[in-house]
């Protein structure tokens, strides 16, 4: 723990919340231990280990007043900690088979979006390191735009965070912000430790950013409109987030750095937060997204500065997926960049999903089989009504097998869930049935280990969309070591989504070289080249 770490800390009164620990034996145990304070002082805890696959052990806890005690039983090693609430951190001491030591927990807080609000934005220095810092769902994001390396950050003490070596592994400490010099609700310089190195960063505004509503199908939409700075007219892009509820800045805040690098090549950008996120109103839900995504594209074509024969979109997962549909629906789409989302349609690819997933993370081939076969008579009956007899025979079925249920395959046990309506009003459509009427330039984007659908079926059909649309202005590519988000990765693998450390920088320098190439911008200035 650096000083930097240790310094201007409210003091802890009681132990609840979460906590992130490493003890330092011959293999390093990292944990992150979750207390629960009733209002008598009582406490329960559990605990988990996330480079263990989620692995979890029980727990036995004593709490009183500042202090606990607590036990951890079936693992490899047992262990015991006695620790209180201090200045930073829960510290004490550990005691495993013998061996004991000092241990440090550091809590694992969320804030609000309007208490990150003044951390958000771009630093840079005069070396020519660059940071982007954003919010989503509570948490501090930065992404370094010369090295492509990303993670969640949590608070410490006011403007002071702390992130761990790998996007969701929070100890030992391996990265340290410290904003400072605070004006008009900004900070204007940051103090960023990371690798032994210290930086020092100030703020740099490439642009202008206001929050925005507008409104959609049964909701108001709450969002951000960046715009570049001079007079225009400026090209522009609205940007689509994946599925399921997610704010404008995207999960993990990927929106909001792609939109950053947007506003860099000289793009006004919008994100909005989906139906029922965030500040939008309306409910959750991805059916009917199509619609509020063209209520968002018309929003962006009333902006006085924007060049009304240069916007497009850009879309991530489902994002990519309903962008053509979206330009089906209004008039003006001039270009769509389609990041990861499926050609065929959404039933479909959930089926391929599950196989490719399975198949990587090591399960058998007749797992994958009977996972495959489950997921058809879910879409089956989704689709037609029919089959309800066999789907929960097939569920009850496998209901104890280890892939069951979600990541791979999400069976709902209720005629009830929310989750048939979009399948069978939404699931069937293939993309390809928009994307054979559209006519604007269109690059479509693969990591190189993408799991959530087959991308050779994918590309087939959209060059047969393609030639439908008798359009040849199409780039297809894949991205070296990307996954679906456009992190590097090994193979994909959900078993590897907590150690991710980095985005691939070739698909952010992608952008702009397309949309130079294709004359939607003059050049790709020296400010967007990561």
């Amino acid at each position: 723990m650096t000083a930097l770490a240790l310094a201007l800390i409210a003091t802890l009164n009681v132990p609840h919340g979460s906590w992130a620990g490493e003890l330092p034996l011959n293999q390093p145990l990292y944990f992150v231990l979750n207390i629960t304070t009733a209002a008598d002082g009582s406490c329960k805890a559990s605990i988990g280990f996330p480079r263990a696959s989620e692995a979890t052990a029980p727990v036995t806890i004593t709490c009183t007043g500042s202090q606990v005690d607590l036990k951890v039983a079936g693992t490899a090693v047992p262990f015991e900690i006695v620790a209180s609430a201090q200045a930073y951190a829960l510290s004490g001491t550990y005691d495993a088979n013998g061996r004991s030591g000092p241990v440090a927990l550091l809590p694992l807080r969320a804030s609000s979006h309007a208490d990150l609000l003044p951390f958000m934005g771009d630093f840079t220095d005069a070396a020519g390191d660059a940071f982007v810092f954003s919010e989503s769902l509570g948490d501090l994001y930065y992404f370094n735009r010369r090295t492509g390396r990303t993670g969640r950050l949590f608070p410490l003490a006011p403007g002071e965070f702390f992130g761990g070596p790998t996007w969701l592994i929070y100890q030992p400490t391996g990265f340290m912000a410290n904003f400072s010099r605070v004006k008009n609700g900004r900070a204007q310089s940051v103090a960023v430790v990371a690798n032994g190195q210290t930086l020092h960063l100030n703020r740099s505004d490439i642009g202008t950013a206001s929050d925005i509503h507008f409104p959609a199908p049964d909701a108001t939409i709450a969002g951000t409109l960046r715009s570049p700075l001079g007079k225009g007219p400026f090209p522009a892009v609205l940007i689509l987030a994946g599925s399921n509820g997610q704010p404008r800045s995207g999960y993990y805040a990927e929106n909001d750095f792609i939109a950053d690098q947007f506003l860099r090549l000289g793009f006004v950008v919008l994100t909005f937060d989906k139906r029922g996120t965030g500040e939008s109103t309306g409910a959750t839900g991805d059916n009917g997204v199509e619609n509020v995504a063209a209520a968002a594209f018309s929003f962006l074509k009333t902006q006085p500065s924007v060049d009304q024969h240069r916007i497009g979109i850009w879309g991530i997962s489902e994002g990519g997926i309903i962008a053509p549909k979206v330009a089906s629906l209004v008039t003006g789409v001039r270009f769509i960049i389609n990041c990861s989302g499926a050609v065929v349609d959404a039933n479909t690819q959930e089926i391929e999903r599950t196989a490719l997933m399975m198949s990587t993370d090591g399960f058998s081939k007749q797992d994958v089989a009977d996972a495959v076969a489950l997921q058809k008579l879910k879409f089956h009956y989704a689709q037609t009504g029919d089959g309800w007899a066999d789907y929960t025979a097939a569920y009850d079925r496998f209901k104890g097998a280890p892939w069951f249920p979600d990541p791979y395959v999400g069976p709902p046990a209720s005629r009830e869930s929310s989750a048939w309506i979009f399948w069978r009003e939404s699931g069937g459509t293939a993309p390809a049935q928009y994307w054979g009427s559209f006519r604007g330039p269109v690059l479509l984007s693969y990591g190189e280990h993408e799991l959530l659908s087959d991308v050779g079926e994918n590309v087939e059909l959209f060059i047969s969309a393609m030639r439908e649309a008798n359009n040849s202005a199409y780039t297809i590519t894949r991205i070296p070591g990307a996954e679906h988000s456009m992190l590097l990765a090994t193979t994909g693998s959900m078993k590897e989504e907590r150690e991710h450390t980095s985005y691939a920088l070739a698909y952010f320098l992608l952008l702009g070289e397309w949309l130079r190439l294709n004359h939607l911008i003059d050049r790709v200035s020296e400010d967007a080249r990561v």
